[in-house]
């Protein structure tokens, strides 16, 4: 019966992933150090899933590091690609010609992609230079690996969460958000999300969180995200007993202005052997009744390098990649995501 169930999975997991193989017009490529690459693949079904640096971007709450509790850790996550890719092109990066050492500050800067201090139920953390993914028609013949108009379109974040209980915790970001205008060049303002999460069961778990931005940038974070302003994310997730996870959200619920109607997004990953990651999903917008799939990948599980005292809770693939399927009137995007980052 097991063995059923679980090839079943595959099968469904499969199936996410055949649109994917449809021919595709225009093939994009997202900046080098997104570390939302898991949630792309997942179809952004992650409302209720437990994550590192990820989370800070969907659920504030879901933000937790270490297994074994800590009476005081701190952590720092690196990405060791991103000094090369802008030492090579500094000007695409700044989106300008590089002034005396701006390229080599940068290069430097963003080998840092955030710090954590863990102390017992408490986490604090940082996220520096989260990209904005921008208009698709943006990044034609970009290359596979780029962080070009970075510094003008990304976000610094800083989190706080607690665990209330062993099945309770609640979190809160605030969210510096840059963003480019033709008029005055590279502006920022100020967003926040709050969340809550929840795990009933040690296999179920519940996640709730809002955003709010501001007026002038409340669609920074629409395209292939859905996440809007004062709107209510709701997510329910469930692991099974062989390293499965299924994941369902409902997106922009309650919307309390003009905005977006509810998305219902679904996602699956499946593990094999600790160190490799199977993912699809599949989002359906109830505005126009289309359908974004997607699918992914993640690679070697950094848990393996570290003792019961230094696992995380959660697997921590150093490779992660996401491809997703979009279609724009006739025009059909294949947009790949690719991260790597590792973690002292």
């Amino acid at each position: 019966m097991k063995a059923c169930i679980k090839c079943g999975i595959y099968f469904l997991l499969l199936s996410l992933l055949l649109p994917a193989a449809a021919p595709a017009q225009t093939h994009i490529f997202l900046p080098a150090n997104l570390t939302r690459v898991r949630a792309l693949a997942l179809a952004g079904a992650v409302t209720s899933l437990e994550d590192n640096l990820s989370s800070i971007s969907y659920n504030p709450a879901n933000f937790t590091l270490y297994q074994e509790p800590k009476r005081f850790r701190f952590t720092l996550f690196l990405s060791p690609l991103m000094p090369g890719i802008i030492a090579n092109n500094p000007e695409a990066f700044l989106g300008e010609p590089a002034q005396g050492n701006d390229g080599l500050v940068a290069s430097i800067l963003s080998l840092f992609k955030g710090i954590d201090f863990t102390l017992s139920s408490l986490e604090i953390g940082f996220q520096f230079g989260e990209p904005r993914i921008l208009d698709l028609a943006t990044y034609r013949d970009k290359n596979f690996l780029h962080a070009d108009d970075l510094y003008k379109n990304h976000y610094e974040s800083v989190v706080v969460r607690l665990r209330l209980a062993e099945q309770v915790s609640v979190g809160s970001s605030i969210h510096l958000m840059y963003f480019d205008t033709d008029s005055v060049g590279r502006r920022w303002k100020l967003a926040t999300s709050y969340g809550v999460a929840m795990q009933p069961h040690r296999n179920v778990r519940f996640g709730v969180s809002v955003f709010t931005f501001p007026n002038e940038i409340r669609n920074y974070r629409m395209l292939l995200e859905q996440v809007f302003d004062e709107a209510i994310n709701l997510g329910i997730s469930y692991q099974t007993p062989w390293d499965t996870k299924i994941a369902l959200d409902v997106r922009n619920v309650s919307v309390g202005q003009k905005g977006p109607r509810e998305q219902y997004f679904m996602g699956i990953e499946q593990e094999f052997f600790k160190q490799i990651a199977l993912r699809g999903g599949i989002q359906y917008h109830t505005e126009d009744g289309s359908f974004t799939f997607s699918t992914g990948a993640g690679l070697f599980n950094l848990n393996i390098l570290h003792g019961r005292g230094g696992k995380f809770r959660t697997s921590n693939y150093a490779i992660n990649y996401a491809l997703v399927f979009k279609k724009y009137g006739n025009e059909k995007y294949f947009v790949h995501a690719l991260n790597f980052m590792v973690r002292i």
